[in-house]
């Protein structure tokens, strides 16, 4: 049986060529760190998570139709393989349904077996069915600069953002705890130098591993029961 690459589909309340259009401003739904144009046949752009950055060349180009970006280099730091989506290919086919627009978008390559594959799933479905699909509605999507990460601890798996040594800590609200990762398992942390609620006195200078994961403290026993990962 023949292995189906990553597919996921939205349906948006825009025009055709609005959401087509909508497509292409790839900092408003995925990255906020976007370099090079995005917007025409043959052009190459890159996006940015910290250590993690691919770069594509759109390939095809059918205004109202198709967009395909082909994967000239990457670097996805988390990986055994950081040149996994290397030659893969992204694609966006789009068809009217009445006045909104069906948009299919295919990470061909992007296949069971590969070790970013259940990981990067979860990616695009935020990036594509929530991202994109509020930024194409409404105008707020939700470009991100860290990387989307698990850690499990105390029987219950938590979900936070990681983010690289060199990458300053964005505005936070509410009790956050910070996590200086040691192992990571792909985008899930395994193990962690230490943690402790992130505060004015953050230095992160200080931390210790490659990587830092912001999470959103919920309350109870969570900080305690990070001792199971930290070593």
């Amino acid at each position: 049986m023949e292995q189906q690459s990553y597919q996921c589909s939205i349906l948006v309340n825009r025009p055709l060529l609005e959401a087509f259009a909508g497509i292409s401003q790839v900092s408003s739904w995925w990255a906020n760190e976007v370099k090079g144009p995005s917007h025409r046949l043959n052009d190459q752009f890159s996006v940015h998570f910290g250590k993690t950055w691919s770069t594509f060349n759109i390939s095809e180009f059918i205004p109202g139709r198709k967009i395909a970006w082909h994967t000239i280099d990457c670097h996805l730091d988390l990986l055994k393989n950081p040149e996994e989506w290397k030659n893969t290919k992204i694609i966006w086919e789009l068809t009217d349904a009445g006045g909104k627009t069906e948009i299919q978008m295919t990470h061909a390559g992007l296949l069971p077996g590969l070790e970013c594959f259940e990981d990067c799933n979860k990616g695009w479905d935020f990036y594509v069915k929530e991202s994109l699909f509020n930024f194409l509605e409404n105008q707020k999507g939700l470009p991100g600069s860290g990387i989307m990460a698990t850690i499990s601890v105390g029987g219950k798996t938590y979900s936070g953002i990681l983010f690289s040594k060199d990458q300053p800590a964005p505005p936070v609200s509410g009790d956050t705890i910070l996590i200086d990762v040691k192992e990571t398992a792909v985008e899930h942390v395994v193990s962690a130098y230490s943690a402790h609620i992130l505060d004015d006195d953050f230095d992160i200078h200080n931390i210790r591993g490659n990587y830092y994961m912001l999470l959103q403290s919920p309350g109870g026993t969570l900080l305690s029961d990070l001792n199971e990962v930290v070593n």
